[in-house]
């Protein structure tokens, strides 16, 4: 880890300095590239402007252009003498002549004050290949340069005080497991009271539910600080007189454990004002009288709040005040599931079903208003 350290501490300085050499703070693209071209292009721009002054001064095979200006000014002039209207020409020409006399100054001036300067060229050159250079490697512009090095600089600064940023995170580590350790006992604590409350009460609605000599535990173990607190926790049970408490997953039946979680959904509900319980498949592994009186529990949680519970038993199933019926048809080589609201006599059919199969009788169409009791 040291080493690993140490080679990139090496790296950053490196590109630190590479970057800090460039001197890029008052690095202009637009201005370097603008000097480089117009030094690069310097003996062409020297010769056409050469040849501007020359066509000016001297002209091309006969006349120069301001021979040929002074005699178009000449002819105006001779006219405006007995033509009044021309008079603004004439002015408007000796103004270009003036204008053109200065272009040619202007033109013999940089003409002989211009040269190509190989050393500011080469100056130039470098400088170019040397932020594109950096460009490849750390950003497509100055701007992502700049970003890129502050990010380095402030890395390089953390590794530089490692070990000191190391022990501060240690130190606060510790105040931190310190707090929430407290705050786990407090945790512990609270929720060992509330077993001992919770057991009793799970113990009644279960003993209600026809497991009657049921025993209901809950065990707290102590265990290393987690994100859940220091306890783990396990729900024990023995289902019948004179077994032994065991882990409720390990031991409850398929009926048992509904029933148990309905006494668990019941307290929690009561607790937490929970304005709807869903229960599916609550009726798994019972039948008879052990349905009725699970039936009647859910019945009675319902009064103040909202359940909707998922059961293929008669006697739950009646005892709900609304129905819906689920149905999955293959529909192009897919299953669709539907859900229709039922009337009073599709309730009282889907209840005669689950009484007595497909073939529907008249008795368990009489059970199934009776038990409905509308």
């Amino acid at each position: 880890m040291e080493q690993n350290k140490d080679r990139e501490i090496d790296l950053l300085e490196y590109q630190i300095k590479e970057i800090e050499d460039a001197g890029l703070s008052d690095y202009d693209d637009e201005e370097l590239y603008d000097d480089f071209n117009a030094l690069n292009n310097m003996t062409d721009t020297l010769i056409k402007l050469s040849e501007a002054k020359s066509l000016i001064n001297e002209g091309y095979e006969t006349s120069s252009l301001e021979d040929i200006l002074d005699r178009v000014i000449a002819n105006v002039v001779d006219v405006t003498s007995y033509n009044k209207d021309l008079k603004e020409m004439e002015e408007n020409l000796e103004d270009i002549r003036f204008r053109i006399s200065d272009i040619a100054k202007d033109l013999d001036r940089y003409i002989n004050t211009s040269e190509i300067d190989e050393e500011r060229l080469q100056f130039l050159k470098e400088r170019i290949d040397l932020v594109n250079n950096l460009k490849l490697k750390y950003g497509n512009n100055v701007k992502a340069i700049t970003i890129f090095f502050d990010e380095i600089s402030e890395r390089l600064r953390f590794l530089q005080n490692f070990e000191d940023n190391l022990n501060k995170l240690l130190k606060k580590i510790k105040e931190k497991e310190k707090e929430a350790l407290i705050l786990a006992e407090k945790i512990s604590q609270n929720r060992k009271k509330t077993a001992r409350i919770l057991e009793k009460k799970v113990e009644e609605e279960i003993n209600k539910l026809n497991i009657k000599d049921a025993k209901f535990k809950i065990d707290i173990k102590e265990k290393d600080l987690s994100f859940d607190g220091i306890d783990k926790i396990e729900f024990l049970i023995a289902p019948n007189l004179g077994q032994d408490l065991m882990p409720m997953a390990k031991v409850a039946s398929g009926g048992e454990m509904s029933r148990i979680m309905l006494g668990f959904k019941s307290i929690i509900a009561e607790k937490d004002n929970i304005p709807t319980l869903v229960f599916d498949e609550i009726d798994t592994g019972i039948s008879g009288k052990t349905a009725q009186i699970v039936g009647n529990k859910i019945k009675e949680v319902s009064k103040d709040r909202q359940v909707i519970v998922i059961s293929h038993l008669p006697q739950i199933v009646a005892l709900a005040d609304t129905h819906f019926a689920i149905k999955k048809d293959v529909v192009n080589n897919s299953t669709i599931s539907t859900i229709d609201k039922l009337s009073y006599d599709e309730r009282v059919n889907e209840v005669a079903r689950l009484i007595g199969g497909m073939n529907i009788s008249e008795i368990a169409i009489e059970t199934a208003k009776e038990m409905i009791g509308d």
